[in-house]
């Protein structure tokens, strides 16, 4: 029996079914129907009941070959996002609980143990939910059914043929009359000999929000073909680019049985205003971490294994390097070291360097001069030193940066001008007469330094006279 045939045999039965209901005028049938949002009716009846109100009744069609128009479809995708979105509710919920009642101390004391425990939860949470959820009727989707959903008519109706369904106990069709009770639909066989058995007639008044649906006004298949046509020529570009888009993206073709589909957005909704309150608890818990105090005994132990353990390896570099807490970052300008590190003898270094004490930068290359030349020439001047180095090359690779960057340091051996300090130094080119310049271009060398991650420390010190 073809789709055709069961249009003709509903409509002469329905206009039956109408005949003796109260109107004004004559029924009016039509067939294979179009509407906006590429809604389908494959029959209509329409009259003007008493008081002047117009009457619709609508009926869908379906023969063996299109048979997936009743057989239900489970929604496996609605199911979870509606499972994510309560999952992530009740998790953010309860985890808020916790907070509020300080029952939260696993996630301080064993974090990792914490956040696994937390995803195993919300994967296990979001599986029973989703267990619990499945067999509901929601997850059901009967092509005809929403699309019945989808718009208003005073009274609508499901016909099928005979050979659609296996039986009346198979699952598929019990699903479909249970819907059809629900949402207040009618429901025609028409059978193997063309006859018409009626299963349920449509409910009189609103049914499952049927009063909220959309009024769409349907036309034939050749008067919606013109109206398309008239269509597409009175539109701009703007117009056509947005139906254009609007059809690669929201799959709204005919053939697509599954273009009623339920959106998720409210589940996406709840997902992210979910994840925000996890995030502020999680943030709000952060700053709960208790304190630790240490154990003094366990730390003095712990120190002298660690000692004992560096003394075991041995020095690690040839060159002395004397920390003081003045150099450890964060670097605070004024402060100055508490401890006074000076060498009780001098390294054999000190003696060579004293005959070329100053490095003058020129033309790209440092020029040595003598202790007595730098001194005659700074003897009662204030001086802006930085850094203490004991090893040449990482003082030459310092000033030949600071030097690119135009800052004008020079190398000096500290004992030229001072006496008993045996490492090197960076000075300012220019000496000065008043601790006021020197400040000033002390402050300069510093705000250069720290721009460039050089954690050196600055001084101003005045050369004594002889």
């Amino acid at each position: 029996m073809t789709e055709e045939r069961i249009i003709e045999i509903a409509l002469r039965y329905l206009r039956g079914h109408y005949k003796y209901r109260p109107r004004i005028d004559e029924i009016a049938i039509r067939a294979r129907l179009r509407g906006g949002q590429n809604l389908v009716a494959d029959g209509m009846l329409s009259f003007t009941a008493p008081h002047e109100t117009p009457f619709t009744i609508t009926f869908e069609a379906t023969d063996y070959f299109k048979r997936d128009e009743l057989w239900y479809k489970v929604q496996w995708p609605l199911a979870f996002w509606d499972a994510g979105a309560a999952a992530s509710a009740a998790g953010s919920l309860f985890l808020l609980y916790l907070h509020w009642n300080k029952r939260l101390g696993l996630m301080h004391s064993w974090p990792y143990l914490f956040w696994a425990v937390a995803f195993l939860g919300a994967v296990i949470l979001t599986l029973i939910v989703f267990k619990a959820l499945l067999p509901l009727r929601r997850y059901r989707y009967v092509y005809a059914i929403e699309q019945f959903k989808s718009y208003f008519a005073d009274d609508q109706w499901v016909v099928f043929s005979w050979d659609v369904f296996p039986g009346y106990e198979d699952p598929l069709f019990k699903e479909v009359r249970e819907q059809c009770i629900y949402n207040g639909f009618g429901l025609l066989e028409i059978l193997q000999d063309e006859k018409v058995k009626l299963h349920l007639t449509p409910a009189r008044g609103a049914l499952a929000g049927q009063k909220m649906r959309k009024l769409v006004s349907f036309l034939t298949e050749s008067d919606w073909s013109k109206a398309v046509q008239k269509g597409v020529q009175s539109v701009n570009w703007r117009d056509r680019l947005v139906r254009f888009l609007k059809r690669i993206t929201k799959r709204t073709e005919l053939n697509d049985l599954l273009r009623f589909k339920r959106p998720v957005w409210r589940q996406l909704t709840i997902c992210t205003l979910s994840t925000m309150l996890l995030v502020a608890v999680l943030i709000r818990e952060y700053g709960r971490r208790p304190i630790i105090v240490e154990d003094e005994a366990a730390y003095v132990e712990r120190m002298e294994s660690l000692a004992a353990q560096l003394a075991a390896k041995g020095p690690e570099l040839e060159i002395p390097v004397l920390l003081d807490s003045a150099s450890v970052w964060p670097f605070e300008k004024n402060t100055q070291p508490y401890l006074k590190l000076i060498p009780e003898s001098l390294p054999a270094q000190a003696r060579v360097s004293y005959a070329s004490g100053y490095m003058a930068y020129q033309s790209g290359k440092l020029k040595t001069y003598s202790c007595d030349q730098i001194f005659q020439a700074v003897e009662g001047k204030f001086v802006v030193l930085s850094g203490s180095f004991y090893d040449l090359d990482y003082l030459k690779s310092i000033l030949f940066r600071l030097r690119a960057n135009r800052i004008p340091v020079n190398g000096l051996w500290a004992e030229c001008l001072f006496p008993k300090r045996g490492y090197y130094v960076l000075i300012l080119e220019q000496a000065f007469n008043s601790l006021e310049e020197a400040e000033r271009a002390q402050g300069d060398l510093d705000a250069f330094l720290v721009s460039q991650g050089l954690l050196l420390e600055t001084r101003i010190e005045r050369v004594p006279e002889e």
